[in-house]
């Protein structure tokens, strides 16, 4: 079982510092899942003296040379309450407020530029393309 831990609200870590913050929340809790139980579908943890449940959304991506899309089935969490980040060739999704939570890291088979990412929710379907990193512009 996860260990429960104490975190204090901070607004002075702006968008990017509480991106950071959930992405680092959702990774430790899937790696202590990870290592308990050699999965990450449907797990449960104890944060703040109530159980919640990340469920990892099924998914399903395309590519070409030149992008990624990834179609999310993410029924039940409305647009304001999705995190997309991508962090060299992985696209993290989070999502919900409620009980059940979603969360899923994709892998990409190239890095990615993160200012080239684009997504859209509707129907409990999120839509996500991202482009290529171009190697050469960022060196």
């Amino acid at each position: 079982m996860a260990k429960k831990k104490e975190y204090e609200k901070d607004n002075s870590k702006g968008v990017l510092g509480i991106i950071d913050e959930l992405i680092r929340l959702a990774e430790e809790i899937v790696n202590t899942f990870q290592l308990e139980n050699g999965s990450t579908k449907n797990n449960t943890t104890l944060l703040d003296d109530k159980v919640c449940e990340y469920i990892e959304p099924e998914s399903v991506m395309n590519t070409d040379n030149h992008k990624v899309n990834i179609i999310v089935d993410m029924p039940g969490v409305s647009k304001n309450e999705i995190v997309v980040v991508v962090k060299g060739d992985n696209i993290i999704i989070l999502g919900g407020k409620s009980k059940v939570k979603y969360y899923k890291s994709i892998r990409t088979p190239f890095p990615l530029d993160e200012k080239t990412l684009t997504w859209n929710y509707s129907n409990g379907i999120l839509k996500i393309t991202c482009y290529k990193k171009d190697i050469k512009r960022s060196l």
